[in-house]
């Protein structure tokens, strides 16, 4: 193999290899969320919210009135809602996709807790305890 590829050659080649992977690695886990907001979100998941309006998609839709649970998606660059009737076992609701954005939703391209949940404001309120 050192006839074929001499030493420095492959050592270049070594280097760029593990940038890539390097790179590939953190391209895997960037999210719009950090750790911090992940955990707001999974506190936003555990309110009852009162639909402020009906919200429909494809064959589902939560009624205005109806108290919902959410559960919170994202990935690199998009984050979603969906609703379930709050009086149904989570495991076997039917979810509604309440909201979808993007990163080009949101100031700067950043995701801000503020803007989401402006956005999710306009479809369903904290529901009083």
């Amino acid at each position: 193999m050192e006839r074929m590829m001499p030493g420095k050659t492959r050592a270049a080649a070594v280097r760029i290899f593990a940038a890539a992977l390097i790179s590939l690695v953190a391209g895997a886990c960037d999210t719009m969320v950090n750790r911090e907001t992940e955990q707001a979100l999974r506190e936003y998941e555990q309110k009852i919210y009162v639909m402020k309006n009906t919200v429909t998609a494809n064959d589902e839709k939560l009624v205005k009135g109806q108290k919902v649970k959410i559960k919170v998606f994202w990935g690199k660059d998009w984050i979603k809602i969906r609703g379930y009737a709050a009086d149904v076992d989570p495991l076997h609701a039917e979810q509604v996709l309440m909201l979808y954005m993007f990163k080009s939703d949101f100031p700067e391209d950043r995701f801000s807790m503020e803007t989401l949940q402006e956005k999710f404001g306009e479809i369903a309120q904290t529901a009083r305890q």
